[in-house]
């Protein structure tokens, strides 16, 4: 009984990448689509990159999963909760108030730019690790 499924080379990989690029892809389209479609404010600043966090969350689980089980995301998340807390902190003092919708754009901003870095790191540390 197989109770672990992890990556263990490339074929493998690539097949791990498939279904959370397609999943990306497609919420890429709808966002496009709704864009052209409606004109709602809330669709017209959406981009294409506001689904990667969520999406990379996934893709990083399953690249840093280990034979034993064990997978890195929660180690990356709780990076990212830090990182959250010390911008609102920052912005708090700088600013002398917080403004929740300015900050939440701002956060899932850099939450996108973290998470395309941690998957291209966790993606280029797999492939290296990979026998």
């Amino acid at each position: 009984m197989k109770m672990v499924n992890y990556i263990s080379n490339m074929h493998s990989l690539m097949q791990a990448l498939i279904k959370p690029a397609l999943f990306f892809i497609i919420i890429g389209l709808i966002i496009i689509i709704s864009k052209r479609v409606t004109k709602n404010r809330i669709f017209q600043r959406l981009n294409f990159l506001d689904s990667f966090p969520i999406i990379g969350i996934w893709i990083v689980h399953v690249i840093t999963m280990t034979n034993h089980g064990f997978s890195f995301l929660p180690v990356f998340v709780l990076i990212w909760m830090i990182m959250g807390i010390i911008f609102l902190i920052y912005r708090v003092v700088s600013e002398g108030q917080l403004r929740p919708k300015l900050f939440l754009i701002n956060f899932w901003r850099a939450s996108d730019i973290y998470w395309i870095i941690i998957f291209i790191l966790s993606l280029i540390i797999k492939i290296i690790t990979i026998h």
